[in-house]
């Protein structure tokens, strides 16, 4: 589905000038007093009351928590909200100087002279919560096939202003934005991913019930003089750490309601959370031991770890390729663990040794330290090659798994004496291990490469061995993702129609002689850094074993398998030949048509071969007929199915209307014993001759293909008979009435969520 990118400007032109505004103020502010309160207080406890401190920032404060506040320099704070009281104590800090703080403690009343507490880092807190605006805006403007985005945007701009506001004395602001703020950010996480959708009532309720907790707690604890005591700053901390719960529950039940890619996806996000929750975690430790810290150095620290929460989130939206979270997880336990380890060693465990060592041997006890704690940082590298194959064993084994049964595809690989069976025992162990849709494996023949091993697709189109991909593959030399930039427009149009995501290249004195192709794996997870390096063992496998195979013998079964591969040219091809036309490959846009039978692996097991062929022969000149009486051209036929192409070779007016006509008459026109699913889709393509190993084929490459044939795969599940894609729809016109729209599905092997228009099964409902 195509989302509107007006709303998208919109929320940027207003938002985020407001958001800039909000940080403007408080960098002027804290520009111009780099100081703060070494103290929190409430507001007055009732109208005839004073404040009560709730909190120390610095170390070395005179007052205590619980204490009242009476006088603050010349302002007496009876009956002040906390608001009003900032305000007029705001002067002191402009100052810069010390001043007299008149309190009372246990019934008596005394004076201290308080500094304000120097904040030459409060930019950081800033740019903490600036990344989470930064992310959001990214989101906005690079994902908008993520269902949350918008949503997502609003409530990191209002989050993101709770630091400036809180530092500037803007308690309106502060109101305003935070609980909002909250509110949409919970929503987010509890739709976080499809599988997360629907929600249960309570589910929808909670983020607003959170937020207004929230509110009535900022609202008694800024703006009014209520004799609460210290609960409402208790409350509206409280209220924080139960968002951050609800934030890691709602995240931890998608997770479990998802399928592979989305766990990985939640995997960066959960991620994020726990390396920016651990200072926080570590200073409310610190604090519940009744230990003084200074406030503002930890929240340097805490706004420099909260950039792994939009750093986290941005990866498992748009990002979740780049690395490998399950090795960056392991990575991180094992240096975790480490690391805590030496820090323990160091403090508790060197000074004892060292002093002992040096009453025995003489050695100074400084001199000692040193020499053990270098020691243990030692072991470091040692104990971490250890531990983190320990930790990947425990976390995650079916990954551990994986890597055994790659060695014993490996170890099989030996033991091949040709250069098919190598090929097809490589691609039936790559397909049984990774499950991709297709998979393709490649050879040399003469002036081409030609495929040696298919699954999932007849036919594929050769690659000249002068071609780009070839170059790439040899400069690389390594498994590559197939939307490099370096190739071609036909070579990444070829690629598109097997759906390839990974090239594997199999190199043999630096000169490439097969490469495989592999589609999507069909659980939708991505291809990994683990998975490449595995596919790599297998390539340097394979290389080994074709050195001992005669050179020659690849050629010869490529062209044997090529020449098996063969289909008649379409007759609207042929015409051009006969007539000296040219059917060079162009890029043209044309629609797509894609026909499965369905039930024929049962139908074959039930009948005698000459029935099966019987049947097949009659259901493809059926179908072929009823394409070219529509206009179409068949391309090829594959067992059960068969793919055909409107507006090429010649043009074709009202190809979308033409192409959905003949899929329905398709449908009509099968027996009761059988059925079919079609696929049609629209768009461009590479469309001509194109080389084989030892041949021409006229064929339709590109996007455009592979989505028609994911389309016709997705009738199954959708229990429908003919699944066209959007553009079609909007041009097909009234032949596409009756069809039933599918809103925001997810294509496997395309980003983004789409709209599927389809035809019920005449048995549905």
């Amino acid at each position: 589905m195509r989302r509107s990118r007006t709303i998208d400007w919109l929320l940027l032109a207003t938002l985020l000038p407001a958001w800039l505004a909000i940080q403007g103020v408080a960098v002027r502010h804290l520009a111009r007093a780099p100081w703060s309160f070494p103290f929190s207080h409430t507001g007055a406890q009732g109208e005839a009351g004073y404040p009560i401190v709730d909190r120390l920032n610095v170390p070395g404060c005179p007052l205590r928590v619980g204490d009242g506040l009476l006088r603050t320099g010349d302002t007496d704070l009876r009956g002040l909200s906390r608001a009003q009281a900032r305000r007029l104590q705001m002067p002191l800090l402009t100052a810069g100087q010390p001043f007299r703080v008149e309190a009372e403690r246990g019934g008596k009343r005394f004076e201290v002279m308080v500094e304000p507490a120097p904040y030459p880092y409060w930019w950081s807190r800033l740019l903490g919560f600036a990344s989470l605006a930064l992310s959001g805006t990214i989101l906005l403007l690079r994902a908008p096939h993520w269902r949350p985005s918008r949503r997502y945007f609003i409530a990191l701009l209002l989050l993101g202003s709770y630091p400036a506001a809180d530092m500037a004395e803007m308690p309106w602001v502060l109101i305003a934005t935070a609980p909002l703020g909250t509110a949409l950010a919970l929503w987010c996480a509890f739709e976080w991913t499809e599988a997360a959708r629907p929600l249960r009532l309570w589910q929808r309720l909670l983020p607003w019930a959170l937020a207004l907790v929230l509110i009535g707690s900022l609202v008694v604890y800024f703006l009014l003089t209520t004799p609460a005591g210290l609960w409402p700053s208790r409350i509206a901390r409280a209220s924080m750490g139960v968002f951050a719960g609800l934030m890691l529950g709602a995240f931890f039940r998608a997770y479990w309601r998802s399928q592979s890619l989305e766990r990985r996806q939640l995997r960066w996000v959960l991620y994020g959370f726990c390396v920016a929750l651990l200072p926080v975690i570590a200073f409310n430790l610190v604090a519940a031991l009744g230990m003084q810290m200074d406030f503002f150095a930890w929240q340097v620290i805490v706004g420099a770890s909260l950039i792994a929460i939009p750093l986290g989130i941005v990866a498992s939206i748009i990002g979740y390729h780049w690395l490998d979270i399950d090795r960056l997880i392991s990575a991180t336990a094992s240096l975790t663990i480490l690391g805590v380890a030496l820090l323990g060693g160091v403090l508790a465990v060197a000074p004892r040794v060292a002093a002992s060592a040096s009453s025995a041997v003489g050695v100074d006890p400084a001199t000692g330290q040193i020499v053990l704690s270098m020691a243990l940082a030692a072991a470091l590298v040692p104990a971490n090659r250890v531990l983190r194959p320990w930790i990947d064993r425990r976390l995650f084994r079916e990954q551990h798994a994986l890597a055994e049964r790659f060695a014993r595809l490996r170890a099989d690989l030996s033991a091949c004496h040709g250069v098919e069976e190598l090929a097809t025992r490589a691609g039936e162990g790559i397909d049984a291990l990774l499950h991709p849709d297709s998979i393709a494996t490649y050879a040399r023949a003469a002036e081409a490469f030609a495929p040696l091993f298919v699954r999932g697709r007849a036919a594929p189109p050769a690659f000249e061995v002068k071609s780009a991909l070839v170059g790439v593959l040899e400069a690389k030399r390594a498994p590559l993702f197939a939307r490099v930039k370096a190739i071609g427009p036909f070579e990444r149009a070829a690629l598109e129609t097997l759906g390839a995501e990974v090239v594997v290249p199999v190199l043999r004195d630096e000169q490439l002689v097969a490469f495989t192709c592999l589609a999507s794996k069909r659980s939708g997870d991505i291809y990994t850094a683990t998975d490449l390096t595995l596919l790599d063992w297998v390539a340097e496998r394979c290389a080994d074993v074709l050195a001992r195979l005669d050179a020659d013998a690849v050629t010869r079964e490529a062209r044997e398998l090529q020449s098996a591969l063969r289909r008649y040219v379409p007759g609207a091809v042929a015409e051009k030949v006969v007539s000296g036309e040219g059917l060079a490959p162009g890029e043209r846009e044309v629609t797509v048509l894609f026909v499965d039978l369905r039930g024929y692996t049962g139908l074959a097991e039930g009948l005698r071969p000459e029935d099966v062929f019987a049947t097949l022969n009659e259901h493809t000149e059926r179908v072929s007929t009823l394409v070219q009486e529509s206009g179409g051209t068949v391309v090829e036929f594959n067992g059960d199915g068969m793919m055909a192409v409107f507006g090429a070779p010649e043009a074709l007016a009202r190809k979308e209307q033409l192409a959905v006509e003949a899929a329905r008459k398709i449908v009509d026109s099968m027996p009761a014993s059988l059925s079919v699913g079609v696929g049609v889709a629209t768009g461009s393509a590479f469309v001509g001759s194109i080389r084989a190993s030892d041949r021409f084929i006229w064929t339709a490459v590109g996007s455009t293909t592979n989505l028609a044939s994911r389309l016709q795969s997705m009738t199954r599940e959708l229990d429908a008979a003919i699944a066209i894609d959007e553009t079609t729809r909007e041009r097909a016109g009234y032949v596409c009435t009756d069809f039933v729209r599918h809103a925001d599905l997810a294509i496997r092997g395309r980003t983004g969520r789409f709209d599927v228009f389809t035809l019920p099964l005449r048995n549905s409902p």
